[in-house]
């Protein structure tokens, strides 16, 4: 299950979004919404989404902070921002916490569903390399209690 969390304070951006683009399609099986950073940081800790389209410019707290609390605290989500500023110091910012993705407002449906499409495909790619993991660690796991139990049956030799 791939799910995103769209982050915009303009109400129509946030439903352009989530009504006109075919998220089934890209993979995507739940979308989630907030007007602003605070909003969203409550989404993300209780639902974890797999992905972020973050607006730049919100109140309370920019896409930038949120963008900085994400990948401290949640490293493997994704995170894109989409803007309507051009302006450079943002991209500067967006390019120092690598972000997934920057894209110019106004929104382009298609350069969405792309962007979104390349994301979903990298979040499984990662969720493939957490569950190899996770059985490796597993595999060693049983391989260790084994050997454990293999030295106890063995008796330590007597010295003289």
């Amino acid at each position: 299950m791939i799910s995103v969390l769209i982050v915009d304070d303009e109400l129509l951006i946030r439903e352009t979004l989530t009504h006109y683009i075919q998220w089934s399609e890209l993979g995507v099986d739940t979308v989630l919404m907030a007007a602003d950073g605070n909003k969203a940081l409550e989404i993300i800790r209780s639902d974890q989404p797999d992905i972020i389209l973050s607006d730049i410019k919100m109140p309370h707290m920019n896409g930038i902070q949120l963008a900085q609390i994400v990948k401290e605290s949640f490293p493997d989500i994704c995170f894109a921002i989409l803007s309507g500023y051009a302006d450079k110091e943002y991209l500067k910012e967006a390019i120092y916490l690598h972000l997934d993705a920057y894209i110019e407002k106004p929104i382009n449906l298609e350069e969405i569903s792309t962007l979104v499409r390349s994301l979903v495909s990298e979040c499984r790619k990662k969720k493939e390399q957490a569950e190899h993991i996770a059985e490796a660690c597993k595999n060693a796991q049983a391989v260790v209690t084994s050997v454990q139990k293999e030295d106890k049956k063995i008796a330590p030799p007597k010295l003289y």
